[in-house]
């Protein structure tokens, strides 16, 4: 199996537990207009991966996989932060990271495996 096929494995799957996350919150409390947002944006890459000029493509999944890492670190900040707004202790805050540890990891694995794939693709060509 070629490391393609394995990064697209793990890029696929990321993406997977990304929309079933926010499908689920979206059950728990339908009003979550930014989620809706976020779950969008992996679907984002599928649509990119039928760019057929292979520079463009690249450049593309690029920028995705740091827009990807830099969602990733900003929901775990707001997480974190926002559990000391609340009540000021840090269990308020680990309660908000594992509500939401799964979406963190869904963008954390899609931004590092879009990224290895990204780089195994340059220098294959």
């Amino acid at each position: 199996m070629s490391n393609v096929k394995i990064y697209d494995k793990f890029i696929y799957s990321a993406i997977l537990v990304i929309l079933i996350y926010s499908v689920a919150i979206a059950l728990r409390h339908p009003i979550s207009w930014a989620l809706a947002t976020i779950a969008i944006l992996p679907l984002v890459y599928i649509c990119s991966s039928k760019i057929g000029n292979l520079k463009t493509k690249l450049m593309v999944t690029k920028i995705l996989s740091i827009i990807y890492g830099i969602i990733s670190i900003g929901i775990f900040v707001i997480c974190f932060l926002s559990g000391f707004v609340e009540n000021g202790t840090i269990l308020t805050s680990l309660k908000n990271l594992i509500d939401n540890s799964a979406l963190i990891f869904g963008f954390l694995v899609l931004s590092i495996f879009i990224y290895r794939k990204v780089k195994y693709e340059k220098e294959s060509c």
